[in-house]
């Protein structure tokens, strides 16, 4: 016989379970280096962001322009950051927390779906795992966490669904709509596109008779209504931004290019990010159109260039490479043109360590204040190292080092 505190101790064993897999590894990975996710600002200065959050127009940026989605950080990920320093958490443990909490909701969440459709036993645990350890994680939880929300959300939806359809009444469909404020601030398409899922199994009902029609339509508008209530303040800064707004989703995240590259095989290779794969928004390939891709090559344009340039690359950059970076310097410096390039040993395609995103930080806050505001120049722009004076500098580093380590008394 089954008694309800042997339920209830399953239970918990197999919540304490999610949590081990969610946090633990995550918090031993790495320790002390934070992966360049999301916004530099969320562990640099999270107060700051969630302050500029709310207002559509952010003057420091390119002498003024509409933000792009910064109005969804003002829930759940700023808070999370601002809460986390607060409380004095160093920002690398800060940051696991947030990736195994996202983790963790996925699973609890899949757990709970389950049992809502009437699954019990260890076949809870095992579906848990597997949907909060997708391979669709490899995409995202390194660079961009944030979108992993909606995924992480869509098992909730899913239970919310059901359980309005079974039910009368406001309940679940208001609780389908603080998770959908919760989960879809950011990214409205990754939200739109979860959204099938529920959509799809009230059609399904209908379809299959397993609920009158008329309760399907009655479910669909109450989740609508709760839906536009509880995001109608991301909507508006959504529809401000794609108006007023620089076109990045047309440059950089277009259909074709996000679809193309966000394939199982290319997850599983690590090399599913559309960035990886070029630029969608030329419309064609290099080999089909040789000369559009010169033309849009900021190297062939050097001459041009008439505005101070600060460039950052990592020496180690897996996806561009570092000399196409020197390329473009070159360049730049043939030309008599006022550039700096700031090379960062031991950073790939991003900044991870902490020391050197708050090197970059100061530096660029130091360059804008002296060519727009007038600032005296920093003693680092008069007095920086050739490429060859780096190089020398570094082999005398090695030689020194190789020196010290002879075991001599």
């Amino acid at each position: 016989m089954r008694t309800g505190t042997g339920t209830l101790g399953r239970d918990r064993v197999q919540t304490l379970v999610l949590a081990a897999v969610a946090y633990l590894p995550l918090l031993a990975n790495d320790m002390g280096r934070v992966a360049a996710d999301t916004k530099a600002y969320l562990y640099l200065d999270p107060g700051r962001l969630l302050a500029r959050a709310p207002y559509m127009w952010q003057p420091e940026v390119a002498m003024g322009t509409v933000t792009h989605q910064n109005i969804g950080y003002l829930w759940p990920v700023g808070p999370f950051f601002w809460l986390g320093e607060a409380i004095g958490l160093p920002d690398w443990i800060t940051q696991r927390l947030w990736l195994g909490s996202v983790l963790l909701a996925a699973g609890l969440g899949m757990r709970w779906f389950l049992r809502t459709l009437g699954w019990r036993g260890a076949a809870l645990l095992v579906s848990a795992l597997a949907y909060m350890l997708s391979p669709y994680l490899l995409n995202y939880v390194d660079r961009h966490s944030v979108i992993l929300l909606p995924w992480a959300g869509l098992p909730w939806l899913m239970g919310l669904t059901v359980r309005a359809l079974r039910t009368p009444g406001w309940r679940h469909a208001a609780i389908f709509g603080l998770v959908t404020l919760t989960v879809g601030g950011v990214n409205a398409s990754s939200l739109l596109l979860v959204g099938i899922g529920p959509v799809a199994w009230l059609a399904w009902c209908a379809v299959e008779g397993s609920a009158p029609w008329r309760r399907v339509v009655g479910t669909a508008a109450r989740i609508g209504v709760a839906f536009a209530a509880t995001g109608i303040w991301w909507m508006v800064g959504l529809a401000i931004q794609s108006r007023y707004g620089l076109p990045t989703l047309h440059l950089t995240e277009n259909y074709k290019v996000v679809s193309d590259a966000a394939t199982a095989p290319e997850l599983f290779r690590g090399l599913g990010y559309w960035y990886f794969y070029g630029q969608g928004r030329l419309g064609t390939d290099l080999y089909s159109d040789f000369g559009l891709y010169v033309d849009q090559s900021a190297v062939h344009h050097a001459a041009d260039m008439n505005t101070p340039l600060l460039l950052l690359h990592g020496e180690d950059d897996p996806t561009v490479r570092w000399m196409h970076a020197v390329e473009f310097y070159n360049g730049l410096r043939w030309f008599r043109k006022d550039v700096i390039l700031l090379s960062y040993p031991g950073e790939g395609h991003g900044l991870r360590r902490y020391e050197n995103q708050k090197d970059f930080q100061i530096r660029t806050r130091q360059f804008i204040d002296h060519h727009l505001r007038g600032a005296p120049t920093p003693a680092w722009i008069e007095s920086g190292r050739t490429f060859i004076q780096k190089e020398r500098a570094l082999e005398m580093m090695k030689k020194d080092e190789k020196g010290n380590g002879g075991g001599s008394s």
